[in-house]
């Protein structure tokens, strides 16, 4: 039966639990920092002082009643912390610390906390926080007539594994003291000494924004136009401004925006915490083939910058037209009039090695017209109708194939030209 209370309490209390050391910094053992440096910090959400004298705490393996701290040698290092008392007034935060929280150890790490004046300390009628407070231990935090129950660690969800090891000297920070406790309401300090005794969890502050889905819409392979989607998650808990996005077509496969590569540029409005917003763009002329589209996230004040990029690929049909000629027919008889083939190439992305080489229609090679890296997206080459020994070729018909290698991609294209002669 007082089980069943318990329960059906967890949706009505005023107090919550709101951080808990469970493994402090320093060795374990008897007397070690481990055994006597456990708190678990309490909040009034509420608008009225409550007396906490006799509500009990467990982790289900023990139960202890609160008690006032009343031990004055934590005045020496805490001279403003509340002691022989157990009124928690209104959005106040209180301690319940390891009744050997003052003793002298071995280990080290004596009174290790920083604890704000005004804070309430509280400990347990025993020498500790239930049975010793253990990684996995969830915890109950109940008044006593179990009308009003806290709890950590979900435990009433016995398949979530959580709590588990928050790291040695760090403490798991209840995100919102409103909400219910669940898996996703904690989160491990982020705080530089591991954890915010009696004072605003350092979550709270915690400014985070993420890209959760790129894709292209389906169904546009043979479309002009490519409409990309791009969802951004503020995964922190401040309201975010100033970000931006950036799109490019990374087209020679080296994972950072290069020159001439940029799409898009989109600018974000404020983001409330835990909230998302969705951009649909268009790119009106998409590289035919298959295209590594990259957006980047930039936040200045982002403080975990790798969920900031993601990479979808767009395919567009159709073969990229990097060969073009003003005409594919000429003739070089020196008369003035259409003596020389103009040919102008088009690659994706500067850097590579180009090949633009003649062949006649056995495949033999005439002449290689290019053959260097280049520096330019687009350029001309042209031939006058010579081999690569210097003299005349026969009239007919020609192949020019372009060779375009660049990272790992190797980009290729044929063309036929004719060399006639004048009637």
């Amino acid at each position: 039966m007082t089980f069943f209370l318990l329960v059906f309490s967890l949706f009505n209390s005023r107090v919550v639990i709101n951080e808990v050391m469970a493994n402090p910094k320093g060795s374990t053992g008897p007397g070690t920092p481990e055994d006597r440096n456990e708190f678990v910090e309490l909040y009034n959400v509420s608008d009225e002082t409550i007396n906490l004298a006799g509500w009990r705490i467990t982790d289900l393996d023990a139960i202890d009643s609160i008690v006032a701290w009343t031990d004055t040698v934590l005045l020496v290092k805490y001279p403003d912390v509340i002691i022989n008392s157990t009124n928690l007034p209104p959005h106040a935060f209180a301690l319940i610390l390891d009744p050997e929280y003052t003793t002298t150890g071995i280990g080290g790490y004596e009174l290790p906390y920083a604890i704000p004046a005004n804070t309430l300390i509280l400990t347990v009628g025993n020498t500790t926080i239930g049975n010793e407070l253990q990684n996995n231990d969830p915890l109950l935090f109940y008044s006593p007539d179990c009308a009003e129950t806290t709890s950590f660690g979900t435990p009433l969800d016995t398949i979530d594994s959580f709590p588990y090891s928050a790291g040695d000297g760090k403490s798991w920070e209840r995100v919102s003291p409103t909400a219910f406790d669940q898996k996703d309401n904690w989160r491990i300090s982020i705080d530089g000494f591991g954890s915010t005794p009696g004072q605003k969890n350092s979550i709270i502050s915690y400014k985070d924004l993420a890209l959760y889905n790129f894709y292209p819409l389906p169904n546009q392979t043979d479309s002009a136009s490519i409409t990309l989607v791009i969802n951004v998650y503020n995964k922190g808990y401040q309201a975010a401004q100033d970000w931006q996005v950036v799109i490019y077509n990374d087209l020679n496969f080296n994972h950072r925006e290069d020159r001439g590569e940029r799409l898009f540029l989109l600018f974000g409005n404020l983001l409330k915490p835990q909230t998302d917003t969705t951009f649909l763009v268009n790119w009106p002329s998409p590289v035919s083939g298959n295209n590594e589209v990259w957006a980047v996230l930039s936040y200045e004040q982002d403080q975990d910058s790798t969920n900031n990029q993601m990479m979808t690929y767009v395919y567009k049909a159709g073969a990229q037209d990097f060969l073009k000629f003003i005409t594919n027919r000429f003739s070089p008889d020196q008369d003035g009039y259409e003596d020389t083939l103009y040919i102008r190439y088009e690659v994706p992305a500067v850097g590579g090695k180009l090949n633009i080489t003649l062949f006649d229609l056995r495949g033999n090679e005439i002449k290689t017209l290019i053959q260097s890296k280049i520096k330019e997206k687009t350029g001309m080459v042209y031939w006058d109708g010579k081999s690569k020994f210097g003299t005349k070729v026969a009239t007919g018909i020609y192949l020019i194939k372009l060779e375009y290698k660049i990272g790992s991609r190797i980009y290729e294209q044929k063309k036929s030209v004719i060399l006639a002669k004048k009637r």
